[in-house]
Order: structure tokens, then sequence, then C-alpha cells
């Protein structure tokens, strides 16, 4: 997973069935490593967004502040029109070239 975020240099990643928020905090951790400049200390740009119907990841994630920072958690199923109407904000502000797409709600 680390090998193709890297790889396909992924802008944004759109995760449903976010749980605990686990796999969110991988995905940040990792994206955040090979996007840090360390030369300039800048980090380029990147987003996960991550949704699931109870924010029961929402303090999980929050102990993270660094990596926190780069998700948003929509506490929605995937095919609510609020979860939809943020993923085409985040489309629409972001202009994302690479987007990865877990699909693990239920």
């Amino acid at each position: 997973m680390a090998e193709i975020l890297h790889d396909q240099d992924i802008d944004l990643v759109i995760e449903t069935g976010t749980y605990r928020g686990g796999a969110t905090l991988f995905f940040a951790s990792i994206m955040y490593q090979y996007r840090y400049n360390a030369s300039t200390k800048n980090v380029r740009p990147f987003k996960i967004v991550t949704m699931d119907v109870t924010e029961d990841a929402r303090a999980f994630i929050n102990r993270y502040p660094l990596l926190a920072s780069y998700i948003t958690l929509i506490p929605h199923g995937s095919l609510t029109e609020p979860a939809k109407s943020i993923v085409n904000r985040t489309f629409i502000e972001m202009k994302p070239k690479n987007v990865f797409i877990s699909l693990d709600g239920a």
C-alpha cells in the first residue's frame, strides 16, 4: 500500500469505512513522510477524506494532531448527500492529479 501511495504520487485518499481510524492514520503517516521535503521543511499538499456512519474514530485520530490536520472525517455513509458534497468540494479545491480510493465500507 505504501509503495502505491509513493510510486503513484497520490494527492488525495478517499476512504470508506473508517471504523476506528487505523488505516486513515496509516495513509496520512505514509503520505506525510514521502511528501515532506527536509531541505525546505515543507510538505507537499495532500488530503485524506474518510467516512463512516459513526464518529468513533475522531478521538483516536485527534490524538495525532500533526496527521489529523490532513484528515477530513465525514460522520456519514459514503452514499449520503453530506459525504458526496464534501468529496466534491475537496476535488474542486484540491484539483488532485492522483487519487487513491479505499472501499472498505459495509
